[in-house]
């Protein structure tokens, strides 16, 4: 009989030194997926300003009435908005597109150092093709900002 030292598995240290090295990358993964997922966010609601904002034009083109996409700052929210003449329409108008949310992890601001978060400012489209600055509120000023919560974009 032949003495081989047969082993049918893994002893209990090796387990415990993989069950370490598995929690150990686990938890240096949370903070790059966490950050990773706010940025997905910032660049979706970066694409979402741009899509509404090529839509209001394209509707205002198509359907020869002025749109526009108002930025609500204190709900952090936008609606797109339809006028009832090409020109010098009476507003508000008909919504057609919201308001939409963004996510809790990016905040709307305007103003000239973007650091108005309360009122609405909005971008009204000609049927021409053109777009002016529009403030309903006068609270705001002519820029639109993206920030995440944390204040580190």
């Amino acid at each position: 009989m032949s003495s081989r030292n047969q082993s049918r598995g893994v002893t209990l240290v090796e387990l415990l030194v993989a069950v370490a090295v598995m929690g150990i990358i686990a938890v240096m993964a949370v903070p790059v997926y966490r950050e990773q997922k706010k940025d997905a966010e910032y660049r979706e609601a970066a694409r979402g300003i741009v899509a509404a904002l090529n839509d209001a034009k394209a509707k205002a083109v198509a359907s020869n009435r002025e749109h526009r996409v108002i930025f609500d700052l204190g709900n952090a929210t936008m609606a797109t908005t339809e006028g009832n003449r090409a020109y010098a329409s009476s507003w508000p108008g008909t919504t057609v597109k919201g308001p939409g949310g963004f996510p809790k992890s990016v905040d709307i601001r305007a103003g000239a150092g973007c650091g108005t978060g309360t009122g609405s400012v909005a971008v009204k489209f000609s049927p021409n093709g053109t777009a002016n600055r529009y403030n309903p509120d006068a609270t705001a000023t002519e820029n639109v900002c993206i920030h995440d919560t944390s204040g580190t974009k």
